[in-house]
């Protein structure tokens, strides 16, 4: 039975007209009908798939839709389903969608003591979610000619210098052209490098300063000059003349007389790709194990362990690595429907069990990649979790200032960070790990500042910002509303991504993102504290490679003008005036796009990269 349900048994999905509800159609196409049994289908959804909390019937009761855990659901028969007859359909709700990418393929059918069979028409690119009678606020023609009709339209011509990033400083002679005949003759004076002084307006940190550069052509010589502060702003001067002098795989010969200063405005200016779902390599591998919260596959794990040790009558054994207090009665879900996901700081075995992960995890790394950080989460710790602890009652009673969760999670961190400084790591952590309401760690709580960064992800959180910094917390901001790349960059329901920090992640609205500069412009002494700006792609909802690089290529075109040269952070700029130059400048008439990008320790790699223009908006 189960082999002729994976393979007859056809999943259609469809929006209903006007909302976000899915109904979902199942057809049997096959020559037998399907009768009840112990069987049952298995599906994920990335958002809640159920209207109740609780197991209820569909489709005129004859399937039982029930919560399995987290976002995975089961179907199963009940009493009323008498057969599935050959040719007939069932339907039924199955929570919301606002975009295709929100069910994932590969629903499965199962039974006890069977193996389970996938059923074909979910697999990958079968699973089709029908929008063609819903009422969405898709962008139209008319859509995009109003959101550009500010955005002038120019012609690139060789008379203006274009280059992505856009360096912080750029002057040129409009009119009056040099030819450059390239040679490979080493005794030709045509490209002079060297290390030197930059002058600059702004008063720089040292890590920001070694990184800059100028560029200067001067007609009547015929020679470009690079001048580096350090070996590394030299480098970064290369890979913007060889940006500004390549098209399409050719030489630009006839270039204006041009003057660039660049240096970035932050020493760190990362990509966070995640490393488990994801298909490239990586420069750097950062672990990231989430505690206390989104722990759920630790506390399953070491419940089975514990478990095994007390059949052997091992009761200590059992303990060791104990997460949960066995007499907890808390009742909880975490943001994503599990539950169990909080591990218990007011227990010992608790940081047995990380001190044992975490030095297992550094010695992996040891001879391919030494670790010198360690993320240990700390975000969405849900508030009723451990509150029924007895041994987190006893905990607050022995502490008499601990009285929440927040305060326990608190304590935790506080305790994981001696941890991570005893082996030599940085600890980076959710900038939620360490709050209670908006009062952060204050740095007499932990032994030393020196190895702690906070990394900012809630959108609009400025006074969290400015108390993480008077508190001595080095930040790094990716606010999740500008600079997640797993979100949606159009409201199109076949467009892949999230909408939960915003309906639809545009160019403008990442390459006018601005907190860096509206808060140290507003509060000068967080200039030493914000380090740097992180984008970020979650990998839930990609699946191939083609998948990776339409999420992430948009958004970094925009990213690198946000993220690197000063002039996109200061808010003196014209936001207007700067995008209408990004719009142009970043658009080749071959339909190709140049990427200049820099990577966070100091290296930076040029290449070209094709992008198809689709009808419905291409980039």
């Amino acid at each position: 039975m189960l082999n002729y349900i994976a393979t007859n048994v056809q999943v259609m999905l469809h929006v209903a007209d006007g909302t976000n509800l899915v109904t979902t159609t199942m057809i049997n196409t096959g020559s037998q009908s399907i009768l009840p049994s112990t069987w049952y289908i298995v599906l994920c959804h990335s958002q809640s798939a159920m209207k109740q909390k609780h197991a209820h019937k569909v489709a005129n009761n004859r399937l039982e839709l029930d919560q399995l855990e987290g976002n995975i659901f089961t179907l199963r028969p009940t009493q009323w389903f008498k057969s599935f007859d050959t040719g007939e359909r069932i339907k039924f709700m199955l929570g919301k969608a606002t975009a295709g990418s929100d069910y994932f393929p590969n629903w499965y059918v199962t039974a006890p003591h069977l193996a389970p069979r996938v059923i074909l028409s979910t697999v990958q690119n079968k699973l089709y979610l029908d929008y063609s009678g819903a009422v969405e606020k898709y962008f139209t023609p008319l859509t995009r000619f109003m959101q550009n009709i500010h955005t002038s339209v120019q012609k690139l011509d060789g008379r203006q210098v274009h280059v992505i990033p856009t360096p912080h400083s750029i002057t040129y002679k409009a009119g009056q052209m040099g030819n450059l005949s390239f040679t490979f003759d080493g005794d030709r004076k045509l490209i002079r490098m060297t290390t030197g002084q930059v002058k600059t307006d702004r008063k720089l940190r040292d890590n920001v300063r070694e990184q800059m550069y100028q560029i200067y052509f001067r007609q009547e010589h015929q020679i470009i000059t690079i001048v580096g502060v350090s070996p590394v702003g030299v480098f970064y001067g290369i890979q913007t003349l060889l940006a500004l002098i390549s098209h399409n795989g050719q030489l630009i010969t006839d270039l204006p007389e041009f003057n660039i200063v660049d240096y970035p405005r932050l020493p760190y200016r990362g990509l966070m790709v995640d490393t488990a779902r994801s298909f490239v390599r990586k420069k750097e591998v950062i672990p990231e194990i989430d505690t206390p919260g989104h722990s759920h596959a630790a506390i399953v794990s070491m419940r089975s362990r514990s478990r095994k040790f007390q059949k052997l009558g091992d009761t200590v054994g059992a303990m060791k690595y104990a997460l949960l207090d066995p007499e907890d009665k808390s009742v909880y879900k975490a943001v994503n429907d599990y539950v169990l996901t909080t591990i218990n700081p007011c227990m010992n075995s608790t940081f047995f069990f990380l001190e044992h992960v975490i030095l297992a995890i550094k010695e992996m790394h040891k001879d391919i990649q030494p670790l010198t950080a360690f993320h240990v989460g700390g975000d969405e710790v849900p508030g009723l979790a451990l509150k029924r602890s007895p041994l987190c009652v006893l905990f607050k009673q022995q502490h008499p200032k601990i009285t929440t969760t927040k305060h326990i999670t608190q304590y935790f961190m506080m305790k994981v960070s001696d941890l991570l400084r005893n082996m030599n790591l940085s600890m980076q952590i959710w900038e939620d790990g360490v709050f209670n309401k908006d009062n952060p760690l204050t740095n007499t709580t932990y032994r030393s500042m020196q190895n702690i960064q906070a990394q900012i992800w809630k959108t609009g959180k400025r006074e969290r910002i400015i108390n993480l910094a008077k508190q001595g917390y080095k930040l790094i901001l990716s606010e999740a509303s500008h600079v997640y790349f797993d979100h949606k960059y159009e409201p199109h329901p076949e467009e892949r991504g999230f909408t939960w920090a915003r309906s639809h992640l545009s160019l403008k609205t990442i390459f006018q993102y601005s907190t860096v500069g509206e808060m140290t412009k507003l509060h000068p002494q967080l200039t030493k504290q914000i380090i740097g700006i992180e984008g970020a792609l979650w990998g839930e909802t990609i699946q191939t490679r083609s998948h990776f690089d339409s999420m992430l290529i948009r958004g970094r075109t925009a990213y690198v003008n946000t993220g690197l040269p000063g002039l996109r952070v200061d808010i003196s700029v014209n936001r207007g005036s700067t995008w209408r130059m990004f719009n142009n400048g970043s658009k080749i008439p071959d339909g190709r796009l140049y990427f200049s990008t820099r990577s966070t320790d100091g290296t930076r790699r040029s290449r070209i990269v094709d992008i198809m223009h689709e009808a419905k908006g291409g980039i």
